[in-house]
């Protein structure tokens, strides 16, 4: 029963992962249809940013417990993919890679450590970036667009309200942190008998954990240097695709496009790989900089091709992993 069960969850993830691939098919001829062949460069090309996420990922770890580069890019891949392609609401990736870390007999409370600090880093940096496109988008338009029409004003006011929610949501969850929040829910959590000392006494270790990495201030400056580039250099994916679609634009336009595009599917992180939201956001923004709707919508089916291309291995690698450790376990126990 444990292997048919196990085998069920890894089929179910499985067929919705070659789901999502196949579906995907559609925005792949259509972008295919107008960029060409060239367009598979992005997927290469993202390899830039992945490096610059697993080194600000790598730079929270304590100098000594810092995770083989190998595989630190590999888990950093997964998440992404997981984050990409399944509706885990931006959050399942983390879980993953907290989970890898843990098979390769890394302390729970390092890796959860590591993790919530990495993921408070690209809240605070998406935030800070996605203001800094929204000014350069005010300065570019001199504010033509705001006084002339109706559905960018209400795009720009929705921009602005996302950068205000990530802001305080950061914020508060970077200060909670910082306040003991395992630590509170380690007071709670020993109120119920049922709730063993060890639950306990893991919740407590991952504050100490926690206030370990936010006090290496050097690696976090560090960290959030590279999580800085990681933005920076993903607008020369906007760039790159823009001109395989025949409009290029300046550097500036598409810091503007990738930054307020991004900060439209972050603040739309419960909608499953930001479907829809995505496409809006940049036909909004690129219509707003002069840019065809169509080729607006490209270049959101251009980072899909990306997503789907460098994601769907990811997710399968994942499971392939995940299903033969499973298979394995419940072998040792029958």
């Amino acid at each position: 029963m444990r292997k048919l069960s196990t085998f069920g969850l890894f089929f179910g993830l499985a067929f919705l992962t070659s789901l999502i691939a196949a579906q995907g098919g559609k925005a792949i001829a259509e972008t295919l249809a107008i960029a060409g062949w060239q367009i598979f460069w992005l997927p290469v090309f993202y390899l830039f940013p992945l490096l610059c996420a697993t080194f600000s990922w790598r730079a929270l770890f304590a100098p000594w417990q810092v995770p083989p580069f190998r595989f630190s890019l590999y888990a950093s891949w997964v998440g992404l993919a997981i984050n990409w392609l399944l509706p885990v609401a931006q959050i399942g990736g983390e879980l993953a890679r907290v989970r890898l870390l843990v098979k390769r007999r890394f302390p729970a409370d390092i890796a959860f450590a590591s993790v919530i600090g990495d993921k408070t880093l690209q809240v605070i940096t998406q935030a800070l970036y996605t203001f800094v496109g929204l000014m350069l988008f005010l300065a570019l338009k001199q504010g033509s667009v705001l006084q002339n029409i109706v559905h960018q004003q209400r795009a720009i006011a929705g921009i602005a309200a996302g950068i205000f929610i990530m802001t305080v949501a950061s914020w508060g969850f970077y200060r909670v942190q910082r306040l003991g929040m395992f630590g509170i829910l380690t007071r709670i959590a020993k109120k119920f008998p049922r709730v063993n000392s060890t639950a306990s006494s893991s919740l407590a270790n991952l504050d100490t954990a926690i206030h370990a990495m936010y006090d290496r201030q050097k690696r976090l400056v560090i960290a959030a240097g590279w999580r800085i580039a990681f933005r920076l250099v993903l607008a020369g994916e906007v760039w790159l695709a823009l001109y395989f679609l025949g409009h290029p634009v300046s550097w500036v336009e598409a810091i503007i496009l990738e930054s307020l595009g991004q900060g439209i599917r972050t603040a739309a992180f419960a909608i499953p790989g930001g479907l829809g939201v995505q496409e809006a956001g940049f036909m909004v923004i690129g219509t707003a900089l002069g840019l065809p709707t169509p080729v607006a919508l490209a270049l959101s089916l251009s980072k899909r091709v990306r997503e789907l291309v460098v994601g769907v291995p990811g997710a399968i690698a994942w499971q392939v992993t995940e299903g033969i450790d499973a298979l394995r376990s419940s072998e040792v126990r029958s």
